[in-house]
Formats: structure tokens, C-alpha cells, sequence
């Protein structure tokens, strides 16, 4: 069986609203990947938590071994300095894979979570051992010369030149409910509230469609104290919540809706991996025709133009307008018909 090291920022996944630098969204789609390739080779975890740099963060960055979800994870320490961070974290990087070599067997196949400079330079150390390296471009550019670059994002694949692969992650188990016609209909985001998700352009237009009987609920964090500014009468922030209670939320709401814009810089480079998540519960999804989104999925879609009231107003009648009947079939087209990306090239590649 092959031996993996996959190296990135993870924490359990009940543990990530007390990191703040630990995005919810990266650290589900990793475990989810994860576990995936776990059922073709061994795959190890050597991670460390990102803050801040001193004094706004820690002077030394440090956390105990972890078991989560059944995987080891083993962290690393660092000096969180201005002018140290770089060097000690690949240093400790480097002393942490010496450290499963001894303890296992070689490693076959090291894999970095997003081109970091540590991170380059971790993955050209294993390409001196002999050993592959394999990086994955989540939100982030692709740098160094890595054996395999895989992206999430299909536009920033199908630009890059180089030896390439196209995984955006895998969706979410699906998840069997009921058909909610309730009144007012349930909208629903989940994700950060930032200018790069688009959350907060949408909210702009989407206050002044209260002819509608309908209501926009946000979830996710809220580093900036954005989201109480947006709420009114048929917008709601709920804040960051358990899986337990999110998962609750996804069944209840009518609709879920990713509205990344399309004209922000480095945009085009991401996937919105939310659609990993609303995708299986089989339900109606506004979204903007982003370009890292694979065209496969656009029939699974009801896209808009970012940020136009008159087109945002057309889906939102139309998904409002849809029948018991219709919605019943689209959640079964979802299921039958969804096809993940490359999932046997990325088992041959890397197991």
C-alpha cells in the first residue's frame, strides 16, 4: 500500500470555530478527500495551525498530537515572527517528516494543501528524497514544479500549462429530505462573509425583493463584524454553528444560493466548494456562472448575473414558482446523474 504525508492546516472539524486563520471550508473539503484516499493507500497528516504574525498573534505556535476522525494528525511548532515564520515552520516541516520516515516506511507521496512558500519549499526537499509531490491549488497560485499540480478550480486547470489534474472535491454523502414548501421559503448561504464570497453584494440586491415571500439565512463566520449590518426584516445571520445544526439548517431551507462574484482578482483561480455541500441535499441553487466551476454542473444550477437585480428577481420567481413535482425530479436528477471529476486518475496518480 502507498504511503501518503498530506500537509496542510487541519483540525477536527468540532474544533474549527476556535481558530480563526482555519477556514471551515478548506478543512472540510481535506477531510473529505482524505478519507477518500484512505481507502487506497496510508495516508499521514503533518499540519500546524496558522496565526497571525507576532504580536497579533502567538510568539510560538504550538499544539499537542490530535486523533481526529480516526486519522493521525501530528503538528508541528514554530516561531510565529515576522522575519522567522518562513524558516521555522519549513524547518519544523522538514523535522517532521524525518520523523515519520523513521517511525514508518518511506513515505511515496507527499501532498501540500495550496502553494505556500514553506510548502514549495517542503515539496522540492521531497523531490530531492525521491520523493513525489503533488501539489493542490485550492485558492491560491500555483508555484514551483511540483510532479503533479492539481487544481480545484476548472479554469485555472484548463490555463495552466504543465502536468495537471482537475479534482474540485468530493460531494457530500447525500443526505434524503423532505420536499420544504413551507412559507416564508428559506434561502440559505454558508460561508464566510467577505468580499470574496459575494455574500454581501448579493445581500444589496436580494433587500430590495421583499414582494417575495422569502428569507435569506446566513451562516459562517464573521471575522469583520460584517453580517448584523446586513440583517432586516427577511435577512437573518445565524452565525457559525455546529455540523449538527448546519446540516439542520441545509434540510430545512428551500434553496441554497453561491453567489461568488466574477470580477475580483484571483477569482477565477477558485472553486466554490459550497456547492459540494448543497449539492446533496438535492435542492434548488442560484449561482453565478463563476469560471472555476466545471460546465458539467451548470444543469444542476439556476445561474444569474452577479450582482443584476432583473436576473437575480428571474430565478428567485422562478425557483418560487417551481412545483412539488418538479422539485422532486431535479433532486433526483441531482443524485443519479452528478458525475465527480476524475476520481480514477486521481486513485492511479496518487495510490
Amino acid at each position: 500500500m502507498k504511503k501518503i504525508l498530506w500537509i496542510g492546516h487541519l483540525v477536527n472539524e468540532t474544533e474549527v470555530s476556535e481558530f480563526r486563520a482555519i477556514s471551515p471550508a478548506a478543512n472540510n473539503w481535506q477531510w473529505r478527500t482524505i478519507v477518500f484516499l484512505r481507502g487506497y493507500a496510508s495516508v499521514n497528516i503533518l499540519s500546524y495551525i496558522p496565526y497571525p504574525l507576532w504580536p497579533k498573534g502567538k510568539f510560538y505556535s504550538t499544539l499537542n498530537v490530535d486523533v481526529s476522525n480516526s486519522l493521525y494528525i501530528r503538528y508541528v511548532s514554530y516561531f510565529n515572527l515576522p522575519w522567522l515564520r518562513e524558516l521555522s515552520l519549513t524547518y519544523s516541516l522538514k523535522k517532521g517528516i524525518s520523523r515519520f520516515v523513521s517511525e514508518n516506511e518511506p513515505i511515496d507521496t507527499v501532498i501540500t494543501y495550496n502553494a505556500l512558500p514553506r510548502h514549495v519549499k517542503i515539496g522540492e526537499y521531497c523531490q530531492s528524497k525521491g520523493i513525489k509531490w503533488v501539489s493542490i491549488i485550492a485558492d491560491d497560485e500555483a508555484v514551483g514544479h511540483p510532479d503533479l499540480t492539481v487544481f480545484l478550480s476548472y479554469d485555472y486547470y484548463r490555463r495552466y500549462q504543465g502536468k495537471k489534474l482537475f479534482f474540485e472535491g468530493l460531494v457530500r454523502n447525500y443526505v434524503d429530505c423532505p420536499i420544504v414548501m413551507d412559507k416564508p421559503i428559506v434561502i440559505l448561504y454558508s460561508g464566510s462573509i467577505s468580499p470574496w464570497t459575494g455574500i454581501m453584494e448579493f445581500v444589496k440586491v436580494f433587500r430590495t425583493l421583499d414582494k417575495y415571500n422569502i428569507e435569506l439565512h446566513i451562516y459562517g463566520k464573521d471575522p469583520h463584524g460584517l453580517a448584523k449590518a446586513m440583517e432586516c426584516s427577511h435577512i437573518k445571520y445565524k452565525g457559525f454553528v455546529n455540523e449538527e445544526e448546519l446540516i439542520k439548517a441545509y434540510r430545512n431551507a428551500f434553496a441554497f444560493v453561491n453567489p461568488r462574484p466574477l470580477n475580483i482578482n484571483m477569482g477565477d483561480n477558485n472553486f466554490p466548494s459550497k456547492l459540494l455541500e448543497y449539492l446533496a441535499f438535492g435542492k434548488p441553487i442560484l449561482s453565478t456562472k463563476a469560471k472555476g466551476i466545471p460546465p458539467n454542473y451548470y444543469e444542476f444550477l439556476y445561474l444569474y448575473e452577479s450582482n443584476d437585480l432583473i436576473s437575480i428577481e428571474r430565478v428567485i420567481s422562478l425557483i418560487c414558482n417551481l412545483s412539488s413535482e418538479e422539485l422532486i425530479r431535479m433532486k433526483h436528477k441531482i443524485k443519479c446523474n452528478l458525475k465527480q471529476s476524475n476520481l480514477d486518475v486521481l486513485i492511479k496518480e496518487l495510490c
